[in-house]
């Protein structure tokens, strides 16, 4: 099942686009469209009362390819104002890419928070020249699932109108 997606072709994985860090923070991705350019932005709640999260905080990032094989960027100390941090990426050509994020609080010095990562589908430069996104187990299962519903439906109803006749 597709989570979150956007008209530009960005994608968040389908995991979700939250991750619940140590069960005391809940961060949410999403990906918004700039140009060429990606702007990740990560909103930081509190995991039992939902309230944004207001105290400094010291965001780090990492882009990597879809193996892990290379890190594409590596930021520290990105800004987190009233509990949101936003970054802008432009990847150089469609594909899958891992989202990794750690994050220091003020009031916690020394203390890194790490949330399970994320897996995009991000357009590249070259966004919207007959590249698609890519179909996955899951999305084949729904259409499967789709199918064979349909299947049913209409066998349960041609069977009704031959018992009339």
């Amino acid at each position: 099942m597709l989570l979150f997606f956007l008209p530009s072709g960005a994608f968040a994985d389908h995991e979700g686009p939250e991750r619940i860090v140590e069960g005391k923070y809940v961060v949410i991705l999403t990906l918004v469209p700039e140009g060429k350019a990606m702007r990740l932005k990560f909103f930081f709640r509190d995991a039992l009362g939902g309230k944004s999260l207001t105290q400094q905080i010291f965001l780090g990032l990492k882009i990597a390819d879809e193996k892990n094989t290379k890190i594409l960027i590596e930021e520290k100390n990105i800004e987190v104002k009233n509990g949101v941090g936003e970054f802008v990426y432009q990847f150089s050509r469609d594909g899958l890419y891992n989202v990794f994020m750690e994050f220091e609080k003020a009031d916690e010095p020394g203390y890194i928070y790490r949330s399970a990562p994320w897996s995009i589908w991000a357009p590249g430069a070259e966004a919207g020249k007959g590249r698609s996104y890519p179909i996955g187990a899951s999305e084949l299962a729904g259409f499967g699932l789709a199918a064979l519903l349909a299947l049913i439906v209409f066998i349960n109803l041609w069977g009704r109108k031959r018992k009339m006749i």
